[in-house]
């Protein structure tokens, strides 16, 4: 909260916009330290939803490389002469 009180701009901003901002001295608790469910509390929401990932897809282009490769590697390999 802004402490002009005559300055226009200080008295035209509503306060249920301003979030509530949490002190350093929850950080200095004894005892307190982040665990795994502390922080996942902490990122929950601003977590993206599973449903929004894309599916999983191979790209077309590495596909048709390995196994165009795989294929002239075993050509390769048949006419080695010492493979038998």
């Amino acid at each position: 909260m802004l402490t002009q009180k005559n300055d226009k701009e200080a008295t035209s901003w509503p306060e249920e916009h301003t979030l509530p901002i949490m002190g350093p001295e929850r950080l200095k608790e004894l005892g307190s330290h982040l665990t795994w469910e502390n922080m996942e509390k902490m990122i929950h929401p601003f977590a993206m939803p599973a449903e929004d990932f894309p599916p999983p897809s191979t790209p077309q282009g590495f596909s048709g490389y390995f196994s165009k490769s795989a294929a002239v590697l075993e050509r390769l390999a048949n006419l080695w002469p010492f493979h038998k």
